[in-house]
């Protein structure tokens, strides 16, 4: 190899280091900078550009057939379904929600993916998300005190939308732990990283995100236990069983322990009105739904209830699964549960193909989080939220083909 190409080589390894930092940055600091997301891309594309300059192409870049599917399903179904609502144009592109603009939640996952594939930028992704998770739950704290708000919010808009991001941060934390677990500055850092996360996630009070918390960790253990049973001794098979037994309790008391205040909150606030209309909206549109940016409309007009507070604020009715099924019908559904089915079918594969990896449990914990907490809040139609999702999706897959390569 000559200098030249061994120069040409550290300058491009430099550069996607610079760009996978912007890119981490750019997914996740939406609310205190608009732009981050196009600061990314244009890094991005300066970045291809000049790798297709040197002809450096990216080689045997391949993504998992169950991820594939998974998005085909999900996206492609509703985009054809909004192909029959192009009377308002929102519903394809611009609206609040519109079926390309869930698709493009998904460009942090392929912009790190492409970036990460032939550099190991992961120390880069680490340096990135760690000051990220410290400011959001330091800044979190400060604000929460300063303002003495009810709930923490820290940069994100609403204690929902925290919540939900810091149970990703949580297990994603817990997989950098286990990563250096043999190295003591980075046990004392992110341990104390892991515990500020958890006190900022109790301090959002919101029990969506405490129950997906706990749903993501017993179905892991449950994974564990049946996959691995004979070779857990006995003393781990029981703390597996106590811990899913104590997430059960806590995540069952604290949404208890929440709502007492008032019985509007113990009862979803407006949840449950927000849910039958809803329905009511996918029996009268069964096949292809209502179209992707109609629901805050829908809602706020014909679907009203008549004790509603929040008619013509809402956006989205705190339920993934409705939201699919009334906006992109019986079609929209189906996208819908197959997403999950392979994304399942995804993690399970994984785990098994590389049980050594922290960040593919990891990445499994989130996605059951993800799931579980659609049921009660957004997540695939919150774009903070998907961001995170589909960025951490991205970097435990490179983490996985660097850690494998090492091996």
């Amino acid at each position: 190899m000559s200098d030249n190409t061994m120069s040409d080589n550290k300058i491009t390894s430099i550069f996607a280091v610079v760009v996978a930092a912007i890119i981490t940055w750019g997914a996740t600091v939406d609310r205190f900078f608009k732009a981050g997301m196009s600061a990314a891309m244009i890094a991005f594309a300066f970045y291809v550009a000049y790798t297709l300059w040197k002809r450096d192409y990216l080689k045997d870049f391949s993504i998992d057939i169950y991820i594939r599917n998974a998005f085909l399903a999900l996206y492609g179904l509703m985009i054809a379904t909004t192909l029959f609502h192009l009377e308002n144009m929102q519903n394809l592109i611009g609206g609040e929600i519109s079926a390309m603009g869930l698709v493009a939640f998904t460009i942090p996952f392929w912009l790190i993916l492409y970036v990460g594939w032939k550099t190991n930028v992961t120390k880069s992704i680490i340096f990135s998300f760690s000051i990220w998770a410290f400011l959001v739950c330091a800044y979190g704290m400060y604000d929460y005190h300063v303002k003495n708000l009810s709930r923490l919010v820290s940069v994100y808009n609403f204690p929902t939308r925290a919540g939900s991001i810091l149970v990703m941060c949580i297990f994603f934390t817990a997989a950098l732990l286990w990563y250096y677990r043999k190295k003591r500055f980075q046990v004392v850092l992110y341990s104390a990283l892991l515990g500020l996360e958890m006190i900022s996630l109790v301090l959002t009070e919101t029990r969506a995100a405490f129950l997906a918390l706990a749903a993501s960790g017993i179905v892991v253990a449950g994974v564990v236990l049946f996959r691995y049973k004979q070779y857990i001794s006995k003393r781990v098979k029981v703390l597996l069983v106590l811990a899913s037994l104590f997430l059960t309790v806590l995540g069952a008391g604290y949404s208890v322990y929440i709502g007492r205040e008032s019985s509007y909150r113990m009862m979803g606030e407006e949840r449950p009105l927000v849910w039958l209309s809803t329905y009511k909206m996918w029996e009268d549109y069964k096949i292809l739904g209502i179209g992707a940016s109609e629901w805050k409309a829908a809602y706020a007009g014909p679907y009203r209830p008549m004790e509603s507070r929040e008619a013509g604020i809402l956006s989205h009715p705190h339920n993934m699964p409705l939201y699919f099924l009334a906006t992109g019908g019986i079609v929209g559904g189906i996208g819908y549960v197959l997403y999950h089915v392979f994304f399942l079918m995804y993690f399970l594969k994984r785990t098994l193909k590389s049980p050594d990896d922290p960040f593919a449990w990891a990445l499994f914990a989130i996605f059951i989080a993800y799931a579980v907490n659609g049921f009660l809040d957004a997540t695939i139609v919150s774009k903070q939220v998907s961001r995170i999702f589909y960025l951490l999706l991205g970097v435990s897959i490179i983490f996985d083909r660097w850690h494998l390569r090492e091996a």
